[in-house]
């Protein structure tokens, strides 16, 4: 049974991109692919952004491929791509990223989609992202489609910074 943990307190509005006042810590664990316990504060100290996607949404098709630039631009520099797959199986997602060369952690959130929307107060679409800064706090969110200028411009601008 995969398990998930997700915490999160002073977390910004749904709908278009927000900054979080006084953001808090985001707690998560849920199973990678392998069926190991993965948890965001693993990646404490780096700038994450983490995406909740779907195999079959046609914006996260259109996003990936600048997931996989930005993970490969700026993994150097302290920075990685999360994804949470809300609605596939392991075989699903596993084909997927070999299709679009997936080269940053891949979740399995699919079991765990009633527990995101008990604490999270929901991912109501998809592509949903958080940029959450090396102290594990929300920085921005996304619903929807982001534009790639946006995202570059938020993750230079977080990498830059010191929270």
């Amino acid at each position: 049974m995969r398990t998930l943990s997700l915490v999160l307190f002073g977390l910004l509005a749904l709908g278009g991109v927000e900054a979080a006042a006084q953001p808090q810590p985001l707690v998560l664990q849920v199973q990678n692919l392998d069926g190991k316990m993965q948890w965001l504060t693993d990646f404490k100290g780096k700038v994450v952004l983490l995406n909740f996607w779907s195999t079959t949404c046609p914006p996260c098709r259109v996003e990936t491929p600048w997931f996989v630039e930005f993970q490969q631009r700026w993994e150097k520099d302290g920075f990685t791509v999360i994804g949470v797959s809300m609605d596939d199986t392991v075989d699903a997602i596993r084909k997927f990223n070999a299709q679009f060369s997936v080269n940053y952690p891949m979740l399995a959130g699919r079991d765990v989609e009633e527990n995101i929307q008990k604490a999270a107060g929901g991912i109501w679409g998809l592509p949903t992202s958080f940029l959450i800064g090396r102290d594990g706090k929300v920085l921005k969110k996304h619903l929807g489609l982001t534009p790639k200028a946006l995202l570059e411009k938020e993750i230079s601008e977080a990498l830059e910074s010191k929270r």
